[in-house]
């Protein structure tokens, strides 16, 4: 009983271990934020800074990628405190770095604002702590006369700051590759369905105006439907009124004129017959070879639904071809 039980003991702590273990490693990196300051600075380049830092913590956190450090404000009081910051602007990145390893931040993500020109030139710099290395760099210039326009640049600065990092690649690297996958698998699929379908056009074929109709192709359809029931019921009057000319043959004495009119309705007849074997057969060749715009479209679809993954959101992408 005793073996039993810490046979059972054994298991629950080797789960339970494995599960710590498995949120350990599936614990997301942290990245302290920091924005340069200088003595210098105006109230709306402060205001702008403030903006830049406060979105650049908001991208890090919807990338799904990174945890921003919650101590932000502690992070840059630290600073302050260390360095004089309030006579001093200019912080070396050794020591952020530094700060931002004794929060827990396994990265730091430094940015600052300069103006010239009549532009603001916002740059930003990711590092790893334990490297001390730039993982990724990135900048962008415009004009900001709106809040709009301030919060167009920091989005389009911190994305593509996270697209370069590691992690970033990664996700833009899968989703190629799964992009690539998707492409295959869908012109599998396309080659199948074409082939279904090629295979019951072949076989509708041999019914007048069948493939036609299935093609999408309904006046032609109509065409040859109406064209062979004329030519059939046509080719049958003209039977029906030489048999009756020849009956006629044997019970008047106008022999010649029932004669000759037997022959031009035979000829009629055959004709009409030959008229109604080579609009099959046309009915035929035009349901095998002709492609028509259904059958192109099953390629090349006006709608397609595909994957859709960037650093802040996933999904179905509905997407138009005009």
């Amino acid at each position: 009983m005793n073996k039993r039980l810490i046979k059972n003991l054994a298991i629950v702590v080797f789960l339970l271990s494995y599960s710590v273990c498995n949120v350990f490693a599936q614990q997301k990196p942290t990245v302290a934020v920091y924005v340069v300051n200088n003595d210098d600075d105006n109230s709306e380049t402060k205001a702008i800074k403030k903006v830049l830092g406060d979105k650049f913590v908001e991208a890090i956190v919807n990338s799904g990628l990174f945890r921003a450090v919650e101590r932000t404000e502690e992070f840059l009081a630290q600073i302050r405190r260390e360095h004089d910051y309030q006579h001093s602007g200019n912080v070396d990145d050794k020591e952020i770095v530094r700060m931002a390893h004794q929060l827990g931040a396994m990265y730091v993500c430094i940015t600052d604002v300069y103006e010239a020109y009549g532009e603001k030139y916002v740059t930003a710099r990711l590092i790893d702590v334990e490297l001390n290395q730039i993982l990724a760099k990135v900048n962008s210039t415009g004009t900001i006369k709106s809040m709009n326009d301030l919060v167009s640049i920091a989005n389009e600065v911190s994305t593509n700051l996270i697209k370069k990092t590691p992690q970033g690649e990664k996700i833009a690297e899968e989703r190629a590759n799964k992009e690539i996958q998707d492409r295959l698998l869908y012109e599998k699929d396309c080659a199948e369905k074409q082939k279904a379908f090629d295979k019951q056009i072949k076989l509708l074929s041999f019914v007048p105006g069948a493939a036609q109709l299935k093609k999408g192709e309904k006046t032609k359809s109509i065409l040859f439907i109406g064209g062979e029931a004329v030519l059939i019921i046509g080719a049958v009057a003209m039977e029906n009124l030489r048999a009756n000319e020849n009956s006629l043959f044997y019970t008047t004495h106008d022999k010649e004129i029932h004669s000759q009119n037997a022959r031009t309705y035979g000829n009629i007849r055959n004709g009409l017959i030959g008229g109604a074997i080579a609009l099959y057969v046309w009915n035929v060749i035009d349901g095998i070879v002709t492609k028509s715009d259904k059958q192109k479209a099953l390629c090349n679809n006006k709608m397609k639904i595909l994957p859709y993954i960037n650093t802040k959101a996933g999904g179905l992408l509905l997407a138009f071809n005009f």
